[in-house]
């Protein structure tokens, strides 16, 4: 009877760490709760057989504004962009307002995904059915 008792206890600790002790890496986190802050990537590409890289820098204010500047080497080129962002679910609405009467009040309607891995904090924005294309930003601590 003791021996039975025994597996038994045994049986049940072993489901218990195995439930507890399992968890899943690199799961995105909550959508809107961390989006607010800096982030950057690196995008490495090749074009008309000559290297290159765009760096992108996204910065999200808490009052609904952001900030974007991206850099294109070889070419030594800077593109700033501003204007403000919502947030519904996993999709961000991105209304740009760079000062440029042609672009002015352009909006672009991407998705997001925001999650953790072993860099720390990572944001990937993409259009719909692009997200492997999409470079991944880690946030800036």
């Amino acid at each position: 009877m003791k021996v039975k008792n025994l597996k038994s206890m045994l049986l049940l600790v072993a489901i218990t760490v195995v439930f507890v002790g399992c968890s899943k890496d690199d799961e995105p986190t909550n959508p809107n709760s961390s989006i607010i802050g800096t982030w950057k990537g690196r995008h490495d590409y090749i074009e008309n057989n000559i290297e290159g890289y765009s760096e992108l820098t996204m910065i999200f204010h808490s009052n609904g504004k952001f900030e974007m500047s991206k850099y294109f080497f070889p070419d030594d080129e800077t593109d700033e962009d501003s204007g403000t962002y919502k947030i519904n679910g996993n999709k961000i609405t991105l209304t740009f307002y760079d000062g440029d009467k042609y672009d002015d009040g352009d909006i672009e309607e991407c998705f997001f995904e925001i999650g953790k891995d072993s860099k720390g904090d990572y944001l990937i924005v993409y259009y719909e059915g692009e997200k492997e294309d999409a470079f991944i930003k880690y946030k800036v601590k």
